[in-house]
């Protein structure tokens, strides 16, 4: 389905640009795709210290974000893998954490609660104390049974989709010690993005 990456690209730009000059900014995006806006993203602050990390389940849309890295001429490190956004082992603790991660365009495509508790966990053990959670949410959509209907998921399943109010949403981020600081809603109130902040009320589960 067709969804805006407007939201997303804007908040991830001004999380960067509010982040001390100083420090290496570290940022993972869990299920990238073609890693476009992130990366796009990035170019903007080419003087600025950034390590980015993108994950996805298909290592063809992982191949597609490095081309696309070789493009924009990208002088800050990347790393490319290939893992299971919910699956508990694709988020060792042991790995160094990150300031900012994002998930978007992902939750929403899936009705399961538990699945998406699952990632949240793991976000949780690889997002560092004060740092940002940014992620998307899809109060409605207006196709759900041609969808339904006509598309099937990664998995070869038909795709169902179940939109969640943003209460839900917001809910299930509090859960894992992540406190939303804001939203911001499309004009059609299809997509939301929104950014939380970890912090230390909520313990680490380990893996």
């Amino acid at each position: 389905p067709p969804r805006s990456t407007l939201f997303p690209y804007t908040t991830l730009f001004r999380s960067i640009a509010q982040s001390p000059s100083g420090k290496t900014i570290r940022i993972l995006d869990i299920a990238a795709g073609g890693g476009r806006y992130v990366l796009e993203t990035v170019k903007r602050f080419q003087d600025r210290k950034i390590e980015v990390c993108l994950r996805d389940y298909d290592q063809a849309n992982l191949d597609q974000a490095q081309q696309l890295a070789l493009k924009l001429q990208l002088k800050n490190p990347i790393a490319y893998q290939c893992r299971d956004a919910f699956a508990s082992a694709s988020y060792p603790s042991d790995e160094t954490p990150y300031d900012i991660v994002i998930v978007s365009g992902l939750y929403e495509l899936f009705s399961d609660n538990a699945l998406i508790l699952e990632s949240l966990r793991g976000i949780q053990r690889q997002l560092k104390l004060g740092g940002h959670l940014i992620y998307t949410g899809q109060p409605w959509h207006p196709q759900l049974v041609m969808i339904a209907k006509t598309l099937v998921n990664h998995q070869g399943k038909p795709w169902q989709m179940r939109p969640r109010p943003q209460v839900e949403m917001d809910a299930l981020v509090t859960s894992v010690g992540c406190k939303k600081i804001h939203s911001q809603i499309g004009i059609s109130g299809i997509f939301t993005v929104s950014v939380a902040q970890r912090d230390s009320a909520v313990p680490v589960l380990r893996d």
